[in-house]
Order: C-alpha cells, then sequence, then structure tokens
C-alpha cells in the first residue's frame, strides 16, 4: 500500500493518497516515515493544509519519521503555514533521535521562532545546534534571533549573542550582518543602554575591513 500512496504522491493526487492512507489501520498496516512523508507532501501539493497537518500529527503521535531531508521539508512546510511551534516539537524529536534535518529548514525554523516574543527563547536554543562547518547557516538566523531579544528589550542577552557570533563566526559575513543587528537596537533606543561605544566602534571597524576587502 506504500506503493500506491507513493504513486498518488508522485502525481500530486493528495485525496487518494490520503484515502489510501486512512486504509492503513483497517487492515492492520502501520505506515513507515516515508508513507507519511509521502502523503503529507500528495496533500501540500493540493493545498489540503489541515488535512497534511492532520497527517503530520498521526506522525509525531508515533514516532515515526522519514530521514533528515524530508523532515527538513516537512518542518519548511510548517513554517510556511505560521506553525513554527508545532514545527519545533518535530524538530526536537528528530534531534533527539539524531535524524538531523537540513541547515537551510533549521534556519527557517529559527527565523520562524524569532518573530514570536513567546518562541525567541526556543530559536535562542537552536543557534547551539550549529556545528561549526554548519556556521555559514547561522548568519541570518542569528541575526533574527538578535533581533528578536531587541524586540523583546532583553538587550543583554543580544549583546552577548552578538559577541558570541562575532567571535565564533565566518568573518567578512558576521561584520556585514553585525551591522544590520546593531542599526535594529539603535532604533530600539538601546544606544541609552551602554551599548553606544560597542556598536559605534564595531561598526567602524567592519567598515574599514569591507573597504579593504574591496580594494
Amino acid at each position: 500500500m506504500s506503493l500506491v500512496v507513493a504513486k498518488f504522491s508522485k502525481f500530486g493526487n493528495g485525496k487518494a493518497a490520503l484515502e489510501v492512507f486512512d486504509k492503513f489501520g483497517d487492515f492492520g498496516i502501520v505506515a513507515n516515515g516515508d508513507t507519511y512523508y509521502l502523503t503529507i507532501d500528495a496533500l501540500c501539493r493540493r493545498f489540503m493544509f489541515d488535512s497534511a497537518w492532520s497527517v503530520c500529527q498521526k506522525m509525531i503521535d508515533a514516532q515515526v519519521l522519514p530521514d533528515g531531508d524530508k523532515v527538513g521539508e516537512i518542518i519548511s512546510w510548517l513554517c510556511k503555514r505560521g506553525k513554527a511551534k508545532d514545527a519545533h516539537l518535530l524538530y526536537t524529536l528528530v534531534m533527539v533521535r539524531e535524524q538531523y534535518p537540513t541547515c537551510s529548514s533549521a534556519a527557517l525554523l529559527i527565523g520562524s521562532l524569532s518573530r514570536e516574543d513567546q518562541t525567541v527563547k526556543l530559536a535562542l536554543e537552536m543557534l547551539d545546534d550549529f556545528h561549526e562547518e554548519a556556521q555559514i547557516y547561522a548568519i541570518k538566523p542569528t541575526s533574527a534571533v538578535i533581533i528578536g531579544l531587541c524586540r523583546m528589550k532583553d538587550v543583554e542577552e543580544a549583546k552577548n549573542l552578538l559577541l558570541k557570533m562575532i567571535r565564533e563566526g565566518p568573518r567578512l559575513l558576521e561584520m556585514l550582518l553585525s551591522i544590520w543587528s546593531s542599526v535594529a537596537m539603535l532604533k530600539l533606543g538601546i544606544r541609552k543602554r551602554g551599548l553606544t561605544g560597542f556598536t559605534g566602534a564595531w561598526n567602524g571597524k567592519c567598515y574599514g575591513d569591507v573597504k579593504a576587502g574591496e580594494d
């Protein structure tokens, strides 16, 4: 039956894929991770998002997951549908199982979580999952977290994260990003909170390094 679901998924027939998927229980068949993924994929192609989310919930409850790349696609879909908290639940599950999703999907999730005050700290915790080789993917999400923290007026945490990014991240790109983050801080009035010297000195250094790179 999984092959039938795969066939319907290939042609984007979401309704038929869901009907076959729903028969698994009737025949005592346990769906595997790929079957969940293919059903969700077929439903998303037909914009049947409520049904897709229902299947996704069953997948999470059963803790039966496809490989990391496919989980990454599901996480991306959830984020684009405004379900970042649900995507984080799925992310947590796959990380525990060491079925790591793609860096791009993790970055998208961090950005989505950073948009809401109540989930910024979840995004902050996720930054630790980017190992050294994947730091290039952490630039944009780190910026999103910094801006989220600034929005919450959590100045010290934003400053600490910015310093860590400068210390550990990719050199030129982190400098350009720190300018953007610093501007966001200043717009929120953080200049009055003791960061004036820090941001000013760093912006000057960034500008000098960028100009040097152009020569």
